[in-house]
This record gives C-alpha cells, structure tokens and sequence, in this order.
C-alpha cells in the first residue's frame, strides 16, 4: 500500500507562493493525474512529493512514513521526466539496470527484471541499442522501463508525452493506461497541461490553479459537475462555452436571458432573490444542436464551419441587442450550413451549467 497524504503545504520561489497551504490524499493504487495550467504549481508540486524541490512548510507522507527530510533514493518512488533523462553513452539494457545496480543486485536478479520489464513494453529489440538510435517514443518507453525496473512503491510522471508528436503521444498513452493495468499495486501520479491526457487515463483528477485545489474528482464528475468558471472551462474539448446572461423568471420555470431577444428555459429552480441578477451560462459544444425554430434557441451568424468528417466544428455569433459573444458547436456528421449564415441553435435540456457572476457552481434544486 503506498497512500501519498500532503498536509498544509507550501513552497515559496523568493516572494512568490507557488503551492498554497495544499492538503490532498492520493489513494493506493489509484492512478492520479494532476491537472492545470503553466505555472500553476503541478510540477513544482510533484518535484516535492520525490524530493527533488525542498519543502518550506507542510508535510509529506508517503505509505505512512513522513518523507520531508529523506533523500529521493529512501522513498520508495521512480520518476518519469519529460526529458527522458536517458545516459547517451549507455545501452538501452543498461540505462534500464542503472538504478538496479546502484541498489547492489545481482547479476541475475538485474538481467531477469531488465528482460520482463522490456517485455511489457516491448522494446526487447532495442536493449543493445543506445538513445541517439531511437525515436522519440521510444526513449520514453525506456525511460518508464528504467522507474518500472526499480520495483517502486510510487510512479511519478512530469508530463512525459509533451515532447512526442501528436501519432506518439496517443501510442504512448495507451501504453502508460496499459501499464497501470499490469502492475495492480502501484500509485501512479501523472502531471500534465493537457486536459486530454488527464481524462483517459486518470481514476481521480486534481485540477490546479495558481498554486490551489480547484477541484477533485473522476473524469466525469468533472466533466458533468464542475465546480466553478476555472474548472468548467479547463476541462473539456473543445472548451464549454461560456455565455453572460441575467435571470428573468425565477422558480420552476426559470429562464435566463441572453440578450433582450434570447430567453432560454433553463433546467434550474432559481430562487426569486436571484432575479434579474447576472449569472454565467455554461454550454458544452455538444450540447447546443441545430434548430429550425427561433423559440427557446440562440440566433447566430455562422463564422466558419470546420468539416472533419465525423464531425464539424461550427464558429458563429450570437445576434441581438449590442452583445458580441462567440460560441462554438460541434454537430455530428456534415450540416448544410455555411459562412455568412444565420441559424438557431437550441439547447439540450438539463444540459446547462449556472455559475454566479464570481465564478462558483449556482445551486439549486434543479427540477
């Protein structure tokens, strides 16, 4: 078991807080990833929890054992970096039995770990080769081999897909989702800038933002429930529409309106004090679909519509009042519509996220 409990954390550059007061527990065996924007704090954060970055205040626990003063080869844990971090002057089999060696096992014990361990991620072939005679792709495989060799209680991965190309980032994806498959036991903690990567591989997702917990969840509580305007524009792509609207009728049949010509049906049972306050509209892409009639919709000139065969990205413009507000719809298949164009489109019922004008989740028992 390899719980990671973070308490009260905080990390300093000179003036600049960059982790604020953190507390989170990462469960055993999960495979955790951490989430947000640079310089939001994700890498400096991991670099903690492995010991290559002091902590100033706040306390690390990793399965059980405070951890803040031990060096990185006392913590039970391999670390995956974006750069590989591969010996150039080393064989692929010896980079791999580097860390093996310095732990003083045996010949045997090394070769065995080394040929197994190639095996799961099939690079059996490259073990007499050396780091300029591989791709990119598979550099990286070797370098997750050499953390997997060392048996480690805790995997850390500094957001290792960032320097493959897009065809690379996906084979390898699959490989690190396959790797957790394969070693049950291990606590996996993977940071990233792409939103993508953290909703196909992660059990729980950790989205930061300037130093703080944003929100925690599995991939879909925080694609369907985000908790607040950061959250509910990170996750998701293409990115939820966001939308400034007021509330016109309150209760059961409460509705927002858009502009004086655009009132939607909202799903939402507002409460009368919120009346003609301003409110933020959230609408994922998906969710707004062509309509031919203007009730209950959104008129909108069409700016450019982005055929991709599966589906289409459509780019348009809210029409009415002195609004200038963008949004974006992805429609199935091929519409006929084009450039220039004005259409409705209509919202799926209880499709919609409310947020107050100051970012957070409005609640209400919704009907």
């Amino acid at each position: 078991m390899a719980e990671i409990e973070i308490n009260h954390l905080n990390k300093f550059f000179g003036r600049s807080q960059v982790i604020r007061d953190m507390s989170l527990t990462i469960e055993s065996r999960s495979f955790t990833v951490i989430v947000g924007p640079s310089g939001c704090g994700k890498s400096t954060l991991l670099r903690m929890v492995a010991g290559l970055e002091k902590i100033d205040s706040g306390q690390i626990k990793i399965a059980g054992n405070v951890v803040n003063n031990l060096p990185p080869k006392d913590r039970g844990i391999a670390m995956v970096f974006q750069s590989y971090a591969l010996y150039p002057h080393m064989t692929v089999f010896n980079n791999m039995a580097f860390g093996l060696k310095l732990e003083k096992k045996t010949k045997s014990e090394i070769k065995t770990r080394v040929n197994d361990v190639a095996r799961i991620l099939q690079i059996e072939d490259l073990l007499n080769r050396k780091p300029k005679q591989l791709s990119g792709g598979q550099r990286q495989r070797v370098a997750i081999g050499r953390a997997i060799t060392r048996n480690p209680k805790v995997f850390l991965f500094d957001e290792p897909l960032s320097n493959l190309d897009a065809a690379l980032r996906v084979a390898t994806r699959i490989e690190i989702a396959k790797l957790h498959d394969s070693i049950p036991d291990a606590t996996m903690v993977y940071v990233t800038h792409d939103q993508v990567e953290a909703m196909t591989l992660a059990t729980k997702i950790v989205v930061l933002s300037e130093g703080q917990i944003e929100q925690i969840g599995s991939p879909l509580e925080l694609y369907e429930r985000p908790n607040n305007l950061f959250v509910a524009k990170f996750i998701g792509s293409p990115a939820m529409n966001i939308i400034p609207v007021s509330i016109s009728k309150t209760g059961k049949d409460s509705e927002a309106k858009v502009t004086e010509e655009i009132r939607l049906a909202l799903n939402y049972n507002i409460q009368n004090k919120d009346m003609n306050k301003k409110f933020n509209l959230g609408v994922r892409p998906e969710n707004l679909v062509l309509a031919k009639k203007p009730d209950n919709s959104i008129r909108a000139k069409i700016s450019l519509v982005e055929s991709l065969g599966e589906y289409a990205l459509v780019y348009a413009q809210i029409v009415g009042g002195h609004l200038s507000q963008n949004i974006l719809v992805k429609i199935p298949g091929n519409p006929l519509i084009e450039k220039g164009q004005e259409v409705f489109f209509q919202l799926e019922k209880g499709k919609e996220h409310l947020f107050t004008e100051e970012g957070t989740r409005y609640i209400s028992a919704n009907k």
